[in-house]
Parts: structure tokens; sequence; C-alpha cells
């Protein structure tokens, strides 16, 4: 059997960043492994690492299985505390000190006055900034405010902070004891007691009385933070077998990113799974997570145009079923709580394939199983779903989320759905010799492995789902075979005489073609521009297919070489077009953001 030898762990240097990182090595089993890890790498070493658990699930090539979890540790964060001693009224003889704790000693200190102990003397009244160090380079900084003897003590009354890239900021300070009337000096060169129209920054006052002697203060500003934003649901797709994540953009929006966040192994502790930009659809899939193990909880932020992050959402959990035979006949269904939203009742699903999907039951939210007595076993699921009490709309999607569902599962956890239907696209059909050509897998019913056989291709065998760059040299009429496969089956489409490769050379007095195609930008948000080859300036007619096959652009009379291609109506997604015309062909796709 495989087993994990002593992984090499490389800790955090600093509370808080990301530069752990885990590399294994493998003892015993049969080559070659594969490796899964939680974060969805796929090799023997993981990078980038925040503090936290991490598991790996290796498999050896008889399919025998180990799996460890393995733990990035951080060092305390840096923590200084500070003191001063008052200069008498007009001298120099203060002085600051800071205390440090946390981090990995030993420190080292840098004051703004290019003091390098922990301690700097001989101070007249003012703001002195020190940075501290620990042996790993974490720092941290501090500004310490030295008041004169008889000098004015400042307390700030009330502070606003500026919004993202905005100076609508304010400080209101209020001053005590010294000797009246006050004169003020801020660092910003204003000469009042309180300030507005600030942006981001420090802020320095010196409050001098009447007699002379001075009283300092410090504070800081830091933009608002974006309102903190709300998961709608998390539900697990039936089809794609993927936890959904979906939530409803703020109004107005604010937000330039959202960060979506999984729970780790230890309770409570998030990792950053993707940032996804505000303009895309708020929906996410998450690539990673397998929904027939486990539920899983998930929280979500707001990123602005500073980078300010909002806090974390509240969880959502999503709902697990387990199902097991029962006597004579009888199939238990047993499934944990949904966490996000008040659930009054669960909703117990069949399928089978005489009657499709039918909601058998009903049961009470403080209930979580059930028994069933299905009349055969043959293409049997389950699934549980609870109902949004308002529903959930995805921005850019179209469609309405209004319940949530659990895993589908069956009696050996078989799969449920439909062996692949392989179909393809090439990004271009002729090319000269020494020309590359792209491939666009569109097999329906969710494949999860693809084996490309390129006749007269190089490389010849290809299993990425979308290959790039094959390459032909020798000019032909060549076939392209793609084997599509899931748990359920798999499904061989044979093109045949599908990639025609010519020599590049026209006969005597015929224009030869250059078979080029460009589109850029792609991907795009509005407008994209298509260039071809058209020398003779020939009618072509585009049409553009969405994902699924269906035709949603048609366009003729294109006679330029070059033209704009506009977004208009079409949703964010990939499609693929043909250009024909004067007897060419041109394939290619469109990504739209």
């Amino acid at each position: 059997a495989p087993s994990i030898s002593s992984p090499t762990i490389q800790d955090v240097s600093c509370q808080g960043s990301g530069d752990g990182s885990i590399s294994i090595s493998m003892t015993g089993g049969s080559l070659p492994y594969t490796y899964s890890w939680s974060t969805g790498d796929s090799g023997t070493a993981i990078n980038n690492l925040a503090a936290g658990p991490y598991e790996v699930l290796v498999t050896d090539t008889l399919g025998c299985t180990v799996s460890r979890s393995i733990v990035v540790s951080e060092p305390a964060a840096l923590v200084i505390a500070d003191s001063s001693t008052s200069p008498a009224c007009g001298a120099s003889n203060g002085d600051a000190t800071v205390i440090t704790s946390g981090g990995t000693a030993p420190y080292s200190y840098l004051w703004s006055t290019g003091n390098t102990s922990s301690t700097d003397t001989g101070l007249p009244a003012g703001v002195y900034g020190v940075t501290v160090s620990d042996v790993n380079g974490c720092s941290d900084s501090l500004n310490i405010s030295v008041s004169e003897v008889g000098g004015a003590s400042i307390v700030i009354g009330g502070f606003s902070s500026p919004g993202c890239g905005s100076s609508s900021g304010s400080i209101d300070i209020t001053p005590t004891g010294g000797t009246m009337p006050y004169t003020f000096l801020w660092s910003n060169g204003d000469t009042i007691e309180d300030i507005s129209g600030l942006a981001n920054g420090q802020y320095n006052v010196t409050v001098t009385g009447n007699d002379g002697c001075m009283g300092t203060y410090t504070t800081s500003l830091t933009s608002m933070l974006p309102i903190t934003p709300s998961i709608c649901l998390v539900t697990v797709d039936t089809l794609l077998g993927t936890n959904l994540i979906i939530w409803e953009k703020d109004s107005p929006q604010v937000a330039t990113s959202y960060n979506i966040y999984k729970e780790s192994t230890a309770a409570g502790v998030y990792y950053l799974l993707d940032n996804i930009p505000a303009s895309a659809i708020s929906l996410y899939e998450d690539p990673i997570s397998n929904p027939q193990i486990r539920s899983w909880r998930y929280k979500l932020s707001a990123v602005d145009s500073c980078g300010n992050e909002s806090d974390m959402s509240t969880d959502h959990k999503t709902i697990h079923l387990t199902i097991n035979l029962g006597l004579q006949g009888t199939i238990n269904l047993i499934w944990d709580h949904y966490k996000g939203f008040p659930v009054s009742t669960y909703y117990i699903k069949r399928y089978l394939p005489s009657t499709g999907w039918v909601e058998i039951d009903s049961l009470a939210s403080s209930l979580t199983s059930y028994t069933d007595t299905p009349a055969t076993q043959v293409g049997l699921f389950y699934q549980i779903s609870v109902k949004h009490p308002d529903g959930c709309f995805s921005s850019k999607m179209g469609k309405n989320y209004n319940s949530t569902r659990s895993n589908t599962t069956s009696i050996g956890n078989t799969p449920f759905g439909l062996a692949p239907a392989a179909d393809f696209l090439a990004s271009i059909t002729s090319v000269n010799v020494g020309g590359a050509i792209d491939f666009l897998d569109l097999s329906q019913n969710n494949p999860t492995s693809w084996t490309w056989l390129f006749d007269g291709g190089t490389p010849a065998f290809e299993t990425d789902q979308n290959p790039i760059g094959i390459i032909y040299n020798t000019a032909g009429v060549y076939d392209v075979t793609l084997i599509a496969a899931n748990a359920l089956g798999s499904d061989t489409l044979v093109k045949s005489a599908y990639i025609q490769v010519s020599s590049g050379v026209g006969m005597e007095g015929e224009e030869t073609k250059t078979n080029r195609l460009l589109v850029y930008p792609n991907p795009f948000t509005q407008t994209t521009t298509i260039s071809f080859a058209n020398a003779r300036q020939a009618s072509y007619t585009l049409t553009v297919y969405n994902i699924m096959g269906e035709k949603v652009r048609r366009a003729g009379g294109i006679t330029a070489e070059k033209f704009i291609f506009e977004k208009g109506e079409l949703l964010p997604g990939v499609y693929f077009f043909d250009l024909s015309g004067d007897g060419m062909l041109y394939r290619g796709r469109l990504l739209i953001n």
C-alpha cells in the first residue's frame, strides 16, 4: 500500500502571510501516483500557503489510497506596547520606549530620528515613528506622541472615515489643560481645532498653550470598509455534482470583486477559495470540494477599488445526504441541517427512470431522517431540498434560485446523470503546412476525461479538455477523434477528413489564402475585433453559437478583413463561431466577461 513519508513543511514566516509550503514523498504502492490536495493542486508540493491544516489524498495505479492532514504553523503576531516621558516645557529631555512581544526574537528597531534601540531619548515635544522587525523580517510600526509637561491633553471627540478614493474624512479633537487660548498646527498644514476634507492617512496635531507649552496627538484615518455582503444560498448542482455559491450584489455597486471563502478541516478556519470580479455573474462553482463525501461551509466578502475588504459574511452550509439499505427493501435516508437561512421544511425527492424526479414527502425541519420503500432500486436516486424564503437572483445569470439541494445519491453511490455525448470544434479546419489548430470540447453530460487522437498532428495524442497548438507539418486530409468519458460510460466521435493541410503554394495565376484568423482582445467585455484573410473582399457570413450549440446570432455581408464584434445582448460566457464564405470556413471562440 502507498505511504506518505514525513512531509517537508515550511511554516509561515509572519502571522497572516501566505509563504508556507508543503512537500511530500511517497513509498510503497504501485507507480504512478496521483495527488489530490484540499487546495485543488495535483502535485507533490503546494506553495503560497496560509497557516492551517491541508489535506492530501494519494492514489496509486491500482486504486489504493492514503490520506493525511498536514498543518502549516505561523508565529504569534508582533505586539508593540509603548510608554513615554514628557520633556519639560521648551526642553528636549523626553523619551519614548517600545516593549515588543510575539513574532520571533531578536528584534530590531528603527526610529524616525534614526535611533536603533528600543528607547529613543533626548526628545522635544512631537510625534515619533518606530518600526520593529523580528528575525524573520516581520515588522510593525507605531507612532508615539510626546507632550511637554504643562502642555494640553488631547482626546478625540469624534471622527469620520473617508470613502474609498474620496476626501470626506474628518477629525474632531478636544484639548484640555494647559493654558488657554490654544493655537493648532496639523501635519497637513491646517491651523484650526477640527479638520475635515481628509483622505486616508496619518494626521498629527500640536496644540500650543498661551504659555508656549505643547501637547501632541496622532491618529490615522482609513477608508470605510465595504458593506458586508450576504450569501443567498449554497446548493449542489444535480448534473455537475459540484457546490454552487449564489449571492446578490450590493446596490448601488461598490464592490469591485468578491472573495469566496471555504472552511478548512479546522472549525472556524476559512481559506480564500477564489476572487470573483463584480462584473461577473454572482454565482461560483467550487471546482475542488466533493459534496458526496460531506457538507461544506462557505463565507463571502466584498473588496472595493482601494483594496479594502469587508468583514466576512455569516456562513452557509450545504446539506449532505447519505443512504443505506434497510430491511425488506427499504431505503434509509439521513442528512444534516442546512445552515444559512431559517428552514421550516425538508422535501424528499426520488428519481426513477420511469418517473423522473418526484417529491415523495416533506418533513418538519426538526427531523433529519426518512425511510422509503421504492418499487425498484434500478436507477434509483434521492435528494433533499429546502425552499429559500424569498428566492435568490444570480446577477447576469437571469435565473432565480429558489431552493437549495443536497448531493444526489444512491445505493452504491452511483453517479447521477448520463454517459457523455462527444462533440468538438476546431478553431480552423484548413491550414498551411506548419499551421497550428486549437480544439474546443463541446461534449454533453459532463465528461470527466478526454482522449484526443490527431491523425497527422503533433502531438498525435492529448488528454486536455481543450487542446491548443496542434501542429500539422505534412500536407493532406486528416481525421480527428475524441473519446469523452465519465463514471457512467464513454462516447467516441470521429470527424473524418476534418482537417485539410495544404502546402501553401497556389496554382499559377491563383491567389493563395493564408488562413489567418485573429480575435483580439479575447476575453473581452463589450467589443472585440475579428480579423481574417479576405483579400478578394468576398462576402462572409458570421454565425455565433452558445456552449449548448444553439444559434444566438447571425450576420451576413461581411467583406472587410477586420470588423468589430459587439457583445450586445449576449451574457458572459463561452461562445464559438463560424465565418464562412469564398469556399473557406473559419472557426473560433469568443470569451465574454
